[in-house]
């Protein structure tokens, strides 16, 4: 695999995150993928995250892993889940713009505070005409020594799957994507329990799936391997061929 740290801009922000490709010659679907609170301690480290991330790398898709302003060594502060939309979009567009990388196949997916940002940012994805770039960081060895701005054009998410994504979030929603979703609760979580959000997914537009992890809690420790297989069973489906994603 081929991992490369990036330096997403956003607005006058650089945000610190990291590129993986998978084997072989591409071009590959790819995902951005966004992590739980930052005032709680969640980044592009925690453990959901990089449990997710291996599983999608497996199935021979792409991520773009990335920590929100404020956290985990990116720039700015915390802004309640406002502009860190901002920060998704910004991060979408860097993979979408990457070598190696098919932009007609893009996905998001977000854990807890990050599944919230994940949905409202696949409302906005084919509209968002935001700058970035990457650059040189700490310790980035791989990368050329510029940041440069990628043109302004659009690009369209294709699926997005939510994982503990609290119902509060999910019904605050100003229309739901129409788009292919996966929600992942855990039986034990008090934050998004399944039988609050099974209701709420039934009148999504569809598809829209809900898979609850046994014995799981809001922090799915020992259950990040099997997460990650349920959404990058779903990534691999909804972003491989053309004629499974079409009506």
């Amino acid at each position: 695999m081929r991992r490369r740290p990036v330096t997403i801009l956003c607005q006058s922000l650089r945000l610190r995150g990291e590129i993986t490709l998978p084997e072989g010659p591409g071009p590959f679907p790819g995902v951005v993928i966004c992590h739980p609170h930052p005032l709680r301690g969640g980044d592009m480290d925690n453990n959901v995250v990089m449990g997710v991330n291996e599983a999608l790398l497996q199935h021979g898709i792409a991520t773009l892993r990335f920590s929100f302003r404020s956290a985990g060594g990116s720039e700015g502060v915390h802004d309640n889940g406002v502009e860190e939309v901002d920060d998704a979009l910004s991060a979408l567009r860097l993979l979408a713009t990457t070598e190696g990388v098919d932009t007609a196949k893009l996905g998001l997916v977000g854990y807890s505070f990050g599944a919230g940002v994940a949905l409202r940012a696949a409302q906005g994805s084919h509209l968002c005409p935001l700058p970035l770039g990457e650059g040189k960081g700490e310790g980035e060895t791989s990368l050329k020594s510029k940041v440069a701005v990628a043109p302004a054009r659009g690009f369209t998410v294709r699926a997005v799957a939510a994982i503990g994504c609290p119902p509060r979030a999910l019904a605050a929603l100003d229309g739901a994507p129409s788009l292919p979703m996966l929600f992942v609760a855990g039986e034990r979580d008090h934050i998004a329990a399944p039988d609050q959000l099974l209701p709420i997914v039934a009148r999504l537009p569809q598809p829209a799936d809900l898979v609850a992890i046994p014995r799981a809690d809001h922090f799915f420790d020992g259950h990040e391997s099997i997460v990650g297989n349920h959404v990058a069973d779903f990534f691999a489906i909804w972003l491989g061929n053309k004629d499974t994603r079409d009506p």
